[in-house]
């Protein structure tokens, strides 16, 4: 079956008829490309920004975790090289594991931990 312009669902169209969809054509094509030219672009650019933020999130999130373990690796260091924790190197660990651990970061020889907060006594309590 052959599409052609001068019939239409077997009828055969009058000129205004055919100018009309000519017209129609003429009009639809071009925006439809324009719009499908224009999506394509202007997703692949916002996927492009989409994946620089997630890059320069992930890089920001990789340094702050950088700068943690560093830390880390710092106080572990001082509280090795500690005097506390030199002349109880070789202390019994299996009866009082809690109460070493809690010996040394309490002096906090050579750490940097903030200080305990004590806690304050709600409005309805006395002092005795």
């Amino acid at each position: 079956m052959k599409i052609s312009i001068k019939t239409f669902a077997g009828k055969k169209l009058s000129m205004l008829q055919k100018m009309m969809i000519t017209s129609l054509l003429i009009a639809i094509l071009p925006t439809l490309i324009i719009g499908l030219t224009g999506y394509w672009y202007s997703s692949s650019t916002l996927q492009a920004e989409i994946n620089k933020a997630n890059y320069q999130f992930l890089m920001h999130s990789s340094d702050v975790v950088e700068r943690q373990m560093k830390n880390i690796q710092v106080n572990m260091m001082q509280m090795l090289g500690s005097p506390y924790f030199v002349s109880n190197y070789e202390a019994d660990l299996g009866k009082e594991p809690l109460m070493f651990i809690t010996e040394v970061l309490s002096g906090g020889v050579g750490l940097h931990l903030p200080p305990r907060r004590q806690r304050s006594h709600q409005a309805g309590e006395r002092l005795s």
